[in-house]
């Protein structure tokens, strides 16, 4: 725990020294998105203008892009701290558009191509941070599929249980 915002300025330090963005490469949260949508799929759902909800951005903007490519309509990606930043996104798509030919093999099911734009909300992304999972500001029964990526494990239990209270609110 550092005072802000020296708290987030270190933890971007040391996630792009030794954490998640130190391989800049987004291949392993594509490939969740591809499993995500190839199990919607396989269990008779549909992507094509499907809303999501990401418990738990972090500091990448890979996975909800990777959803929005397969067809996703809308995407509402939320965190407790707001780990994303602008940089981060820039460089998310900076890699996807240099690698298109091993993102389109990764992600079977896409339908789409990157737009030009660096802005979240050209690709259907509405990023939230702070925000809880377990207090959404969404309506009853608006979202489609529910879905994080190495996140729920870090939760202590009784907040997961209030996270599944309530994403049974949304969907």
């Amino acid at each position: 725990r550092l005072p802000d915002p020296v708290d987030l300025f270190v933890y971007r330090l040391l996630q792009k020294r030794f954490g998640g963005l130190a391989d800049s490469t987004a291949l392993p949260k594509i490939r969740a998105a591809a499993k995500i949508c190839a199990h919607i799929v396989a269990a008779g759902g549909r992507i094509s203008g499907a809303t999501f909800l990401e418990v738990g951005t972090g500091p990448s903007s890979v996975l909800p892009i990777a959803l929005w490519l397969c067809g996703a309509e809308t995407i509402h990606t939320i965190d407790l701290n707001p780990w994303l930043d602008q940089r981060t996104v820039v460089s998310d798509l900076a890699w996807m558009r240099e690698h298109w030919d091993v993102v389109r093999a990764a992600l079977p099911l896409c339908r789409r191509v990157l737009p030009a734009s660096s802005d979240l909300s050209a690709f259907g992304i509405r990023y939230a941070a702070p925000a809880d999972a377990a207090a959404l500001e969404a309506a009853t029964h608006s979202i489609d599929y529910h879905v994080s990526y190495t996140v729920l494990e870090h939760i202590p239990s009784a907040v997961l249980r209030a996270i599944v209270r309530e994403a049974r609110r949304v969907m």
